[in-house]
């Protein structure tokens, strides 16, 4: 019995990124339609990631390159194909990302987990 519940009682395992640079899987998001910020949860898993050269990968996006700004903490993504550009502000820390878009007038925000 206590084997059985050690098993499936165990915690995910917590995985640290190094700053921006990474794997993060979306866990919640905020929009508002003219009223206050509400919360929502995925339906579908949605995941990015930060390369180390640059890149930044998508769940169904065309390839992108991103510019992190450590002087304001935002992150530029440019789609390579269209070449137009998102600013968002990012806070981070070694397990969760929150990313806000800059023209969201508003208010919007994604929150994502570390992931392998």
């Amino acid at each position: 019995m206590f084997w059985r519940c050690f098993a499936s009682c165990q915690k995910d395992e917590v995985v640290m990124n190094n700053g921006l640079i990474g794997k993060w899987e979306l866990i919640e998001y905020y929009m508002s339609i003219g009223g206050p910020l509400e919360r929502y949860k995925p339906k579908d898993v949605y995941r990015i990631e930060f390369t180390t050269d640059g890149r930044y990968l998508a769940t169904g996006q065309e390839p992108a390159t991103y510019a992190f700004s450590s002087q304001d903490s935002t992150v530029s993504i440019t789609n390579l194909s269209t070449k137009q550009t998102g600013v968002y502000s990012v806070r981070v820390n070694s397990n969760q990302l929150s990313m806000s878009f800059h023209y969201c007038i508003e208010g919007c925000s994604a929150v994502y987990k570390a992931v392998k």
